[in-house]
């Protein structure tokens, strides 16, 4: 997967976070789902 490769250059927590980050704003605004997916690639 590419989002691992790019974790391990930016540091596993990093990529983690934005992860955890990105799921919360899924769960908090269903809606927004097209527009999070476009920012993480």
């Amino acid at each position: 997967m590419a989002m691992r490769g790019c974790a391990r250059g930016m540091g596993a927590e990093a990529g983690r976070a934005d992860l955890a980050r990105a799921l919360l704003d899924v769960l908090e605004d269903p809606t927004a789902v097209r527009s999070t997916v476009a920012v993480t690639g």
